[in-house]
């Protein structure tokens, strides 16, 4: 029997590094100076750095009360193996299988970088498994997250990919996941992965049962590998992904996923996992889904089942703001020895379990004062909401605000549809004064615009400007231009 993992065992300070590993997993650099020869993927050193045993602590070992059974039905209690089994993609060839090669070997030569991804795995991979297994695609996939994220929901890329599965917000809502101001289901650990298997099904269909070419159009898009199939039938060749003269990046896709099964295929087969850098894994769920029927704080969920606030955000991370909506349909994923004393928790509690509700302003209003409207502190207002220092909101912004007595639940209308616009307090703008014009006369030609400035605003904003004819950069309160709009 594996040990389970406890959350602390598998949480990382992810927040300072999801960025970079994201970037490493697609940044390579050249190792020969064939260019047709294989290229390596380089990671950031604090990626690459020996594991000492404060920053991955011992798993403390739980014993499974479920026994799972695979594909075949019969009990696998090593998740390791039961991925094995569901091995299925066809070996590459020629320079691909070059390329994977390379791969292979960085991944040897860095275990503690694999210990560190498959530690993170530990909280999700079981689900991942179970749910591409029902897919019917091949297990290799249920390691994607490895090299699209290494294993962090918050990771997000340079290009707006964001998740485990590095969905970018069209293809994600294509796939009838929500992205808005109060939650982002790419980063719903099981939203997510539900989403990224059709879309591998569908591309997996378009390309006649090639997983390699899937995978491809995964990377790059499809019409990017259409086009470069395309070309290669164009020179003779069948339009495989080895014939396939991709980008770099998506060249290199395919062969370090494979390269990475691979790895776990020797492990398993060899009885030798820990060597390679792979923690125990075993084949039980670790988290289960209870459903949130009324708003809550995500503070309070955290605390209803004793978990610190980065620990519910491991299994919860698709909540950006501190209130889970329940018009949403939302559930909460909680530790599944956890789960239904949670459940009943929910259950007990009478009366609202948010502190938050929302008004839409319809003004441009700074921060100070609707926070001294709402009884909260400036601070507080502009951190939850994302309002950068001296700036306005502007008319028609949804804003999160402490919730009184009268106040309702938050709406599904009202989040889907909520979005917040701000502006710097103090603007610049460009004007032509006349020739001969006076400031009053000024005034008045911008005011006819739209605008609701007044000589000694100007005058107030601008202390050392001088009325000259031609172009000036003048600024104005934001408040004055927000009201033309």
């Amino acid at each position: 029997m594996c040990p389970r993992p406890t959350f602390t065992s598998c949480l990382k300070p992810v927040s300072m590094i999801a960025a970079a590993v994201l970037l490493a997993a697609c940044q390579i650099a050249p190792q020969y100076s064939d260019p047709g020869a294989a290229i390596l993927p380089t990671l950031p050193s604090n990626l690459v750095a020996p594991i000492h045993s404060k920053s991955v602590p011992d798993i403390r070992p739980i014993q499974s009360e479920m026994q799972v059974t695979d594909q075949s039905g019969h009990g696998v209690n090593n998740l390791w193996q039961r991925l094995r089994k569901g091995f299925a993609i066809v070996p590459l060839d020629g320079k691909a299988a070059e390329r994977m090669a390379i791969h292979e070997r960085w991944y040897r030569d860095r275990p503690e970088h694999l210990e560190r991804v498959f530690t993170r795995a530990q909280l999700y991979l079981f689900d991942i498994v179970e749910a591409t297994e029902q897919s019917g695609l091949p297990l290799e996939i249920a390691l994607l997250p490895a090299v699209e994220s290494a294993f962090m929901p918050t990771a997000t890329s340079s290009a707006a990919a964001d998740g485990l599965w590095q969905f970018i917000a069209p293809t994600a809502r294509r796939y009838d996941r929500k992205v808005h101001l109060f939650l982002d289901q790419r980063r719903d650990v099981r939203a997510a992965t539900r989403a990224a298997l059709r879309y591998l099904q569908d591309l997996r269909l378009r390309y006649g049962g090639d997983m390699q070419l899937a995978l491809a159009a995964y990377n790059c898009g499809e019409g990017c590998v259409d086009e470069h199939i395309r070309r290669a039938k164009a020179r003779g060749l069948q339009g495989r992904f080895e014939d396939l003269d991709l980008n770099r990046e998506t060249a290199n896709y395919v062969p370090r996923l494979l390269a990475l099964t691979k790895l776990v295929a020797e492990g398993v087969d060899s009885n030798r996992m820990s060597p390679l850098g792979l923690p125990p894994m075993q084949n039980a769920p670790y988290f289960s889904a209870v459903p949130i029927r009324r708003d809550i704080d995500v503070s309070r969920a955290a605390e209803l089942y004793g978990l610190s606030l980065q620990e519910f955000k491991a299994l919860n991370p698709q909540h950006k703001k501190p209130v889970i909506v329940a018009t949403a349909r939302e559930e909460v994923l909680v530790p599944i020895d956890r789960a239904n004393a949670f459940a009943e928790a929910l259950l007990n509690i009478h009366g609202p379990m948010s502190t938050w509700t929302t008004v839409v302003v319809n003004q441009p209003t700074l921060p100070s004062v609707l926070a001294s409207r709402h009884g909260t502190s400036t601070k507080t207002l502009q951190e939850v909401n994302g309002i950068k220092p001296e700036h306005l909101i502007k008319t028609g912004s949804t804003v999160l605000v402490p919730r009184n007595s009268t106040a309702g639940e938050i709406t599904s209308a009202v989040s889907e549809a909520a979005v917040i616009n701000t502006t710097p307090i103090v603007v610049s703008m460009k004007v032509t004064v006349r020739r001969g014009e006076s400031w009053k006369h000024l005034v008045a030609r911008m005011n006819a615009q739209g605008l609701r400035v007044t000589a000694n605003m100007i005058q107030t904003y601008n202390p050392k400007l001088r009325l000259r004819a031609g172009p000036m950069t003048i600024r104005i309160p934001a408040i004055a231009q927000a009201t033309a709009t």
